[in-house]
Protein backbone atom coordinates (compact mmCIF):
# COMPACT_ATOMS: atom_id res chain seq x y z
CA UNK A 1 0.00 0.00 0.00
CA UNK A 2 1.56 3.52 -1.44
CA UNK A 3 0.96 6.54 1.01
CA UNK A 4 0.23 9.95 -0.48
CA UNK A 5 3.36 12.07 -1.71
CA UNK A 6 2.29 14.49 0.72
CA UNK A 7 1.58 12.34 4.01
CA UNK A 8 5.46 10.87 3.17
CA UNK A 9 6.83 14.07 2.98
CA UNK A 10 5.12 14.34 6.38
CA UNK A 11 6.53 11.47 8.11
CA UNK A 12 10.16 12.15 6.66
CA UNK A 13 10.32 15.71 8.10
CA UNK A 14 8.65 14.39 11.60
CA UNK A 15 11.63 11.75 11.86
CA UNK A 16 14.31 14.10 10.75
CA UNK A 17 13.00 16.74 13.23
CA UNK A 18 12.83 13.77 16.17
CA UNK A 19 16.99 12.71 15.22
CA UNK A 20 17.75 17.07 15.39
CA UNK A 21 16.35 16.46 18.91
CA UNK A 22 17.89 13.89 20.39
CA UNK A 23 21.15 14.88 19.65
CA UNK A 24 20.09 17.61 21.48
CA UNK A 25 19.16 15.85 24.44
CA UNK A 26 15.29 16.51 24.08
CA UNK A 27 12.93 13.66 23.61
CA UNK A 28 9.60 15.18 22.80
CA UNK A 29 6.12 13.83 21.65
CA UNK A 30 5.17 13.57 18.25
CA UNK A 31 2.32 16.11 18.60
CA UNK A 32 5.09 18.66 19.76
CA UNK A 33 7.00 18.08 16.31
CA UNK A 34 4.18 18.72 14.21
CA UNK A 35 3.29 21.82 15.87
CA UNK A 36 7.00 22.83 15.42
CA UNK A 37 6.69 21.65 11.92
CA UNK A 38 3.42 23.29 11.08
CA UNK A 39 4.63 27.09 10.37
CA UNK A 40 7.55 26.02 8.23
CA UNK A 41 4.70 24.27 6.45
CA UNK A 42 2.44 27.45 6.44
CA UNK A 43 5.41 29.70 5.41
CA UNK A 44 5.95 27.29 2.20
CA UNK A 45 2.37 27.07 1.56
CA UNK A 46 1.85 30.98 1.71
CA UNK A 47 5.16 31.13 -0.28
CA UNK A 48 3.85 28.95 -3.08
CA UNK A 49 0.67 30.79 -3.25
CA UNK A 50 2.84 33.80 -3.45
CA UNK A 51 4.28 32.86 -5.86
CA UNK A 52 1.28 31.58 -7.78
CA UNK A 53 -0.80 35.39 -7.18
CA UNK A 54 2.76 36.85 -8.86
CA UNK A 55 2.10 34.68 -12.35
CA UNK A 56 -1.38 35.05 -12.29
CA UNK A 57 -0.86 38.65 -12.24
CA UNK A 58 1.73 38.54 -14.93
CA UNK A 59 -0.06 36.88 -17.03
CA UNK A 60 -2.77 39.18 -16.43
CA UNK A 61 -0.70 41.91 -17.36
CA UNK A 62 0.95 39.98 -20.64
CA UNK A 63 -2.60 39.81 -21.94
CA UNK A 64 -3.61 43.45 -21.04
CA UNK A 65 -0.45 44.40 -23.52
CA UNK A 66 -1.31 42.01 -26.04
CA UNK A 67 -4.98 43.31 -25.77
CA UNK A 68 -3.76 46.98 -25.69
CA UNK A 69 -1.13 46.34 -28.93
CA UNK A 70 -4.04 44.70 -30.88
CA UNK A 71 -6.29 47.63 -30.36
CA UNK A 72 -3.45 49.94 -30.90
CA UNK A 73 -3.18 48.27 -34.74
CA UNK A 74 -6.73 48.68 -35.19
CA UNK A 75 -6.61 52.36 -35.15
CA UNK A 76 -3.65 52.74 -36.77
CA UNK A 77 -5.42 50.38 -39.84
CA UNK A 78 -8.51 52.78 -39.26
CA UNK A 79 -6.67 56.49 -39.50
CA UNK A 80 -4.42 55.08 -42.29
CA UNK A 81 -7.84 55.05 -44.38
CA UNK A 82 -9.15 57.58 -43.41
CA UNK A 83 -6.40 59.69 -44.23
CA UNK A 84 -6.41 58.12 -47.70
CA UNK A 85 -10.01 58.76 -48.12
CA UNK A 86 -8.69 62.60 -46.71
CA UNK A 87 -5.88 62.64 -49.18
CA UNK A 88 -8.47 61.57 -52.17
CA UNK A 89 -11.23 64.16 -51.38
CA UNK A 90 -7.99 66.98 -50.93
CA UNK A 91 -6.62 65.91 -54.67
CA UNK A 92 -10.93 66.02 -56.27
CA UNK A 93 -11.82 69.28 -54.57
CA UNK A 94 -8.28 70.69 -55.89
CA UNK A 95 -8.89 69.28 -59.36
CA UNK A 96 -12.41 70.22 -59.26
CA UNK A 97 -11.84 74.19 -58.23
CA UNK A 98 -8.76 73.77 -60.89
CA UNK A 99 -11.07 73.08 -63.57
CA UNK A 100 -13.81 75.47 -62.28
CA UNK A 101 -11.47 78.01 -62.16
CA UNK A 102 -9.72 77.61 -65.47
CA UNK A 103 -13.83 77.58 -67.16
CA UNK A 104 -13.95 80.57 -65.42
CA UNK A 105 -10.94 82.31 -66.20
CA UNK A 106 -10.86 84.13 -69.78
CA UNK A 107 -7.43 85.63 -69.76
CA UNK A 108 -4.75 85.12 -67.16
CA UNK A 109 -1.24 85.95 -66.43
CA UNK A 110 1.90 87.55 -64.81
CA UNK A 111 4.84 89.65 -65.50
CA UNK A 112 8.28 89.44 -63.32
CA UNK A 113 9.49 92.97 -61.72
CA UNK A 114 13.35 93.41 -61.64
CA UNK A 115 14.92 92.83 -58.35
CA UNK A 116 16.24 96.38 -58.59
CA UNK A 117 12.69 97.47 -57.73
CA UNK A 118 9.17 98.70 -60.40
CA UNK A 119 11.41 101.41 -62.10
CA UNK A 120 9.35 104.54 -62.34
CA UNK A 121 7.37 104.88 -65.85
CA UNK A 122 7.82 101.31 -66.77
CA UNK A 123 5.03 99.95 -68.07
CA UNK A 124 4.11 96.27 -67.62
CA UNK A 125 2.23 95.30 -70.50
CA UNK A 126 -0.90 92.67 -71.34
CA UNK A 127 -2.54 91.78 -74.59
CA UNK A 128 -5.57 89.73 -75.02
CA UNK A 129 -8.29 88.83 -77.50
CA UNK A 130 -11.70 89.30 -77.08
CA UNK A 131 -14.15 87.39 -79.15
CA UNK A 132 -17.36 87.35 -76.59
CA UNK A 133 -19.12 91.25 -77.06
CA UNK A 134 -21.96 90.06 -74.42
CA UNK A 135 -21.24 88.34 -71.71
CA UNK A 136 -20.12 90.39 -68.15
CA UNK A 137 -16.87 89.91 -67.30
CA UNK A 138 -14.31 90.95 -64.21
CA UNK A 139 -11.15 92.27 -64.70
CA UNK A 140 -8.01 92.12 -61.98
CA UNK A 141 -5.05 93.56 -61.64
CA UNK A 142 -2.89 91.14 -59.64
CA UNK A 143 -0.06 92.08 -57.13
CA UNK A 144 2.38 90.05 -55.87
CA UNK A 145 4.46 91.80 -53.16
CA UNK A 146 6.82 90.97 -49.84
CA UNK A 147 7.88 92.20 -46.95
CA UNK A 148 10.10 94.80 -48.48
CA UNK A 149 7.89 96.69 -49.78
CA UNK A 150 7.36 100.08 -47.32
CA UNK A 151 3.75 101.25 -47.86
CA UNK A 152 0.32 100.36 -46.58
CA UNK A 153 -0.89 102.04 -50.25
CA UNK A 154 -0.54 101.32 -54.13
CA UNK A 155 -1.25 103.98 -56.67
CA UNK A 156 -1.47 102.79 -60.37
CA UNK A 157 -1.91 104.20 -63.43
CA UNK A 158 -3.59 102.06 -66.41
CA UNK A 159 -4.39 102.17 -69.51
CA UNK A 160 -6.44 99.71 -71.96
CA UNK A 161 -6.22 100.12 -75.58
CA UNK A 162 -9.01 98.99 -77.61
CA UNK A 163 -8.90 97.32 -81.29
CA UNK A 164 -10.19 100.52 -82.56
CA UNK A 165 -7.43 102.86 -80.82
CA UNK A 166 -9.74 104.02 -78.25
CA UNK A 167 -7.64 104.85 -75.14
CA UNK A 168 -9.07 104.64 -71.66
CA UNK A 169 -6.92 105.92 -68.69
CA UNK A 170 -7.39 105.25 -65.05
CA UNK A 171 -5.83 106.31 -61.80
CA UNK A 172 -6.47 104.12 -59.71
CA UNK A 173 -5.72 103.64 -55.15
CA UNK A 174 -5.65 100.82 -53.49
CA UNK A 175 -5.06 99.36 -49.76
CA UNK A 176 -2.63 96.68 -49.11
CA UNK A 177 -2.41 97.23 -45.05
CA UNK A 178 -4.21 97.67 -42.11
CA UNK A 179 -3.64 99.61 -39.65
CA UNK A 180 -1.75 97.78 -37.91
CA UNK A 181 0.78 97.47 -40.78
CA UNK A 182 0.03 93.95 -41.47
CA UNK A 183 -0.38 93.03 -45.18
CA UNK A 184 -3.81 92.53 -46.38
CA UNK A 185 -2.77 90.03 -49.30
CA UNK A 186 -3.15 86.05 -49.31
CA UNK A 187 -0.41 84.29 -48.50
CA UNK A 188 1.60 81.55 -45.74
CA UNK A 189 4.73 82.68 -46.35
CA UNK A 190 6.07 86.58 -46.67
CA UNK A 191 4.69 86.82 -50.36
CA UNK A 192 1.20 88.03 -50.14
CA UNK A 193 -1.04 87.78 -53.32
CA UNK A 194 -3.61 90.83 -53.83
CA UNK A 195 -6.49 90.49 -56.04
CA UNK A 196 -7.20 94.31 -56.95
CA UNK A 197 -10.98 95.11 -59.18
CA UNK A 198 -9.88 96.76 -62.38
CA UNK A 199 -13.50 97.13 -63.80
CA UNK A 200 -16.23 94.75 -62.25
CA UNK A 201 -19.20 93.33 -64.72
CA UNK A 202 -17.33 94.64 -67.43
CA UNK A 203 -18.33 93.68 -71.17
CA UNK A 204 -16.01 94.22 -74.21
CA UNK A 205 -17.91 95.17 -76.80
CA UNK A 206 -15.75 95.31 -79.87
CA UNK A 207 -13.71 92.02 -80.83
CA UNK A 208 -10.22 91.96 -81.51
CA UNK A 209 -7.14 92.25 -79.81
CA UNK A 210 -6.95 94.60 -76.69
CA UNK A 211 -3.98 96.31 -74.89
CA UNK A 212 -3.40 96.57 -71.05
CA UNK A 213 -0.88 98.62 -69.40
CA UNK A 214 0.12 99.69 -66.03
CA UNK A 215 2.70 101.78 -63.82
CA UNK A 216 3.20 102.61 -60.33
CA UNK A 217 2.75 106.11 -59.19
CA UNK A 218 4.17 105.92 -55.76
CA UNK A 219 5.57 109.45 -54.56
CA UNK A 220 7.15 110.15 -51.29
CA UNK A 221 5.86 112.83 -49.28
CA UNK A 222 6.56 116.02 -50.59
CA UNK A 223 7.73 114.66 -53.82
CA UNK A 224 6.43 115.33 -57.18
CA UNK A 225 7.95 112.71 -59.01
CA UNK A 226 7.24 109.44 -58.71
CA UNK A 227 9.77 106.31 -56.44
CA UNK A 228 12.64 105.58 -58.75
CA UNK A 229 12.28 102.19 -57.75
CA UNK A 230 9.77 100.78 -56.05
CA UNK A 231 10.76 98.06 -54.32
CA UNK A 232 8.50 95.07 -52.74
CA UNK A 233 6.66 94.27 -55.65
CA UNK A 234 7.88 90.71 -57.20
CA UNK A 235 4.93 90.61 -59.80
CA UNK A 236 2.37 92.39 -61.92
CA UNK A 237 -0.48 90.20 -63.50
CA UNK A 238 -3.94 91.27 -65.36
CA UNK A 239 -6.60 88.38 -65.24
CA UNK A 240 -10.62 88.67 -67.10
CA UNK A 241 -13.00 86.32 -65.69
CA UNK A 242 -16.04 84.95 -66.67
CA UNK A 243 -19.41 85.89 -64.74
CA UNK A 244 -21.82 83.61 -66.26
Amino acid sequence: MFQRPGVARGIIEIKTKKRQLHHQGIRPNKNQIKEEIRPEKNHEIRSLKNIQILQKAKFKKQKILEKILENRQIIIQKMTTILKINNFSIVFISLFFMFSCTDKMDFNQYKSINNEGWKAHDKVLFEFEVKDTISLKNAFINIRNNSAYEFSNLHLITELVYPNKTIVTDTLHYQMANELGAFLGVGFTEIKENKLFYKEKKIFTIKGTYSFTVRHAMRKNGVVSPIDFLKGIQDVGFSIENLD
